[in-house]
């Protein structure tokens, strides 16, 4: 809520989050893909999974990392558990991004927030066997369990 005035209270100061370096320490470099040509990620999941702030976090991360990135979010119902999905397009040199929208079979990853979005025609037709890597977390929102339990209900 950006509107929210608070009159009379004060910042609280918690400890802060211990991190432990020595797990991360051992951790190798992850490979970078190659981005002469456009890289191409697609974000899918429903509202409220994260879908466009770790798109956000990437295009960031990649802008600091001097590649050059397109984005593009929809959103469309996603306030009632509705689809989102992200197109993200980065590159080393952005003359070599000419559109925003991954379109058939361009998709280089796939990372699904949710199974049903993720399994949509729309979703699938950006990726091609040979070139997509496609990562789905499998967990059921509980909306969806609710909603198929009031269908055979009723």
């Amino acid at each position: 809520p950006s509107f929210v005035t608070v009159e009379g209270g004060r910042v609280r100061r918690g400890a802060a989050i211990g991190v432990d370096e020595a797990r991360f320490a051992a951790l190798p470099a992850p490979a970078l893909p190659d981005v002469a040509r456009p890289w191409n990620l697609l974000l899918a999941g429903i509202g409220g999974t994260g879908v466009i702030t770790v798109a956000a976090i990437l295009a960031e991360a990649a802008h600091l990392d001097g590649r050059a990135v397109l984005g593009l979010d929809q959103t469309g119902l996603a306030q009632k558990n509705g689809a989102v999905v992200s197109h993200l397009r980065i590159a080393a040199d952005p003359d070599r991004l000419a559109t925003i929208r991954i379109g058939t079979g361009e998709a280089d990853a796939i990372l699904g927030f949710d199974l049903v979005v993720t399994g949509s025609p729309a979703v699938l037709a950006t990726a091609r066997r040979e070139r997509t890597a496609i990562v789905v977390d499998d967990h059921l929102a509980h909306i969806v369990v609710d909603a198929v339990a009031h269908v055979e209900e009723g």
